[in-house]
């Protein structure tokens, strides 16, 4: 959803702000200056929209909700007045990996530390990089398993999709995986883009 002004060629309001309220009147959402949020960026070009200038004052929410009635408040910050062009958008399906905690395509130094973390689980002073789906709210939906063995089996009701051979731990060989999606490059910068990718071994990709 964004909240454009700047932009629009003659009249934009100078700098919208955006909120979504829910039916119970609670502003679900909201945003002031998009700053060039990679999340967005990723998402509007999913959308196939026109990509915002990183430092214009336009506002933009990624926010995924629960089914109901919301509504799209625009007004003007600092009490600037003018036109406003209001876009929602509704994002394709698609799969995202699970080290992808924010689900914006790509892989971030936070979320690779969150994969080493599970890799890292020990079992006594034994590596086992074991682990189970969250029984309470974690980052990502999944904790360690520590009090399982290497000699034990685990079946689990989802797995994490650096698993590739699900079997409830992470190897140093999917880790590895994780580090090569965390690398992609665009030239000289590291993205860390991914992309659903049949016939690989964990059903993704490097790159956009």
């Amino acid at each position: 959803m964004r909240a454009l002004g700047p932009s629009l060629s003659t009249g934009g309001l100078a700098d919208p702000r955006l909120e979504l309220v829910n039916s119970a009147g609670s502003v679900a959402a909201s945003n002031n200056d998009w700053a060039g949020d990679p999340a967005i960026t990723a998402a509007t070009t999913l959308v196939g929209a026109a990509q915002l200038e990183a430092t214009s004052k336009e506002s933009a929410l990624l926010k995924t909700v629960a089914p109901g009635s919301y509504t799209a408040l625009v007004t003007g910050a600092n009490s600037t007045t003018g036109r406003t062009r209001l876009e929602i958008y509704a994002l394709p399906a698609r799969e995202f990996h699970s080290a992808d905690v924010n689900r914006d395509g790509r892989v971030s130094l936070l979320e690779l530390t969150r994969v080493i973390e599970l890799y890292n689980v020990r079992n006594g002073t034994t590596r086992t990089g074991g682990y189970s789906v969250a029984t309470t709210s974690t980052e990502d939906g999944f904790s360690g398993a520590s009090e399982r063995t290497n000699a034990e089996t685990a079946t689990l009701a989802r797995y994490h999709s650096a698993d590739t051979n699900r079997d409830g731990r992470i190897a140093l060989l999917e880790l590895t995986r994780v580090i090569e999606l965390y690398n992609q490059r665009s030239g000289t910068t590291r993205t860390g883009q991914y992309k659903p990718q049949a016939g690989t071994e964990d059903g993704f990709s490097p790159g956009n």
